[in-house]
């Protein structure tokens, strides 16, 4: 049988359903459908993973080939061209995809050709964790406490045998599209393709592992996991991941003591991200509208300068700042960073929410719908699980806990390197004279505080009191 493996965000041979069942029932041939007109770091990301599998495939005599067009269309074309029995994929949850994935099903049986469809790149899809009712969860702890009574079914190894199929036409062949002068600094910060990121999970578990609930926290350590840049595009499955870890701590690689917790708090991130998707599978205007409705009565702001100022890490918020800087520069944010960033446009300048997920959806390297979706309703307080509106971060002391030396915030913005905490969390309330003797001038050196925090603070709380008033 002739089966060609339609890839999309799942591009890797470890743990791959799809890829290895096709290895056992014929003859294979990948296919992955690019995007025609790229305009963020993600769709770039994406070409440098098909990249590295294109050559990863090319070693085991399997040949990748990519075209750019409606799926529909490309995969019947690819259909007549090879001679294709079946084709075979792997899931993905969101709205747009599976009605996607409807009309490829349709398509397809029409030509008398197979579809097999697999588990797709979360532990558990959508639905398999319901309520007693059999309802979804729509808050996440009673969700966590009963996918952990889940056992999610083992990764897929590498397939030991796989017979493909040759290309016939030369425009099939994938091509590296050029990468950008602003895209390419970004690979400076991260390796793409399936064998770096397996060796980032193992550079994790043997450094930072046993300190990852402190680390987590703290972008100064660079403790995280950094996995994020892979899973977003595919590069290694969660299932990997928890295999791994549980792998390392059974043989003890690592001490049983002291990370079966650190092991169960990251476990716990990525049952976050499978949340996430049940949350956007069921509520799918969750992207567009927030899910508590009277969020979308909120008087939003004209975005103006500030949302301009905010992208560009020019808010007078030291930790603020360095994040943004951060994302502008690797293509990355660190979660508790990104949480206070995102926290600071909505809260601080009232400037809508939906705009900061559009730019983090241009400008992240690990941006995940489903993740971004649900992290901005956490943040504004308009998901059915999320932190209270009147939970208002406080750049300052935000850094203060979590960056207490000053050594994130200087790494990004060298321009207060002569200054020390705690006047480097806090610049616009520094006397002239310390400013003067670490070489800076308020507003041009960098720039005062765009906002007063205990005014944006009473600002936000009467606008969230109104909305209240008219529920």
């Amino acid at each position: 049988m002739r089966i060609l493996v339609w890839l999309r965000e799942d591009l890797r041979v470890i743990d791959h359903p799809a890829f290895t069942q096709a290895c056992h029932d014929g003859r294979v041939i990948c296919g992955y459908i690019d995007k025609e007109n790229k305009t963020s770091a993600k769709d770039f990301w994406l070409n440098q993973h098909v990249g590295d599998l294109q050559t990863t495939l090319k070693e085991e005599g399997i040949e990748l080939i990519a075209k750019t067009g409606k799926a529909v269309e490309v995969l019947k074309a690819w259909v007549k061209a090879y001679e294709i029995d079946a084709v075979y994929f792997n899931r993905m949850y969101l709205k747009d995809e599976q009605e996607k994935e409807s009309a490829v099903l349709h398509a397809l049986e029409q030509l008398g050709v197979g579809v097999k469809v697999f588990h797709g790149d979360v532990l558990t899809e959508p639905g398999a964790v319901t309520t007693n009712k059999g309802e979804p969860y729509k808050v996440f702890t009673p969700y966590y406490k009963a996918w952990r009574q889940v056992n999610p079914f083992p990764p897929f190894k590498k397939p030991k045998h796989c017979e493909g199929i040759p290309i016939q036409r030369e425009t099939d062949a994938f091509k590296r599209t050029k990468t950008p002068d602003w895209f390419a600094k970004l690979l400076a910060s991260f390796e793409p393709g399936e064998s770096a990121a397996l060796q980032r999970l193992e550079q994790f578990i043997d450094q930072s592992l046993d300190h990852y609930s402190i680390g987590r926290d703290r972008p100064d350590l660079e403790d995280t996991t950094r996995l994020s840049v892979y899973l977003a595009v595919g590069a290694i499955s969660p299932r990997t991941i928890t295999s791994r870890l549980d792998e390392a701590l059974q043989s003890g690689r690592v001490d049983q003591t002291e990370t079966a917790e650190e092991i169960e708090q990251l476990k716990r991130q990525l049952c976050w991200r499978d949340f996430s998707y049940q949350q956007v599978y069921q509520q799918p205007q969750a992207e567009t509208q927030a899910l508590r409705r009277e969020f979308d009565q909120f008087p939003w702001q004209d975005k103006g300068k500030a949302f301009q100022r905010w992208k560009e890490g020019r808010t007078g918020y030291p930790f603020v700042d360095a994040g943004m800087r951060e994302l502008y520069q690797t293509g990355y944010m660190h979660n508790r960073v990104r949480m206070v960033a995102a926290s600071f446009l909505v809260k601080h300048l009232m400037i809508d929410w939906r705009d900061g997920q559009k730019y983090f959806e241009t400008t992240l390297l690990d941006h995940d719908r489903a993740n971004n979706t649900l992290g901005w309703q956490w943040v504004m307080g308009s998901g059915f699980d999320a932190s209270p509106f009147f939970r208002i971060f406080n750049p300052t002391t935000q850094a203060e806990k979590f960056d207490p030396e000053g050594v994130y915030i200087k790494r990004y913005l060298p321009e207060l390197e002569q200054l020390d905490p705690p006047e480097l969390f806090k610049p616009f309330e520094t006397k002239t004279s310390v400013l003067k003797q670490a070489s800076i001038v308020l507003d041009e050196d960098y720039p005062g505080a765009i906002v007063d925090h205990k005014k944006a603070r009473a600002r936000a709380l009467s606008a969230y009191q109104d909305i209240k008033g008219g529920e």
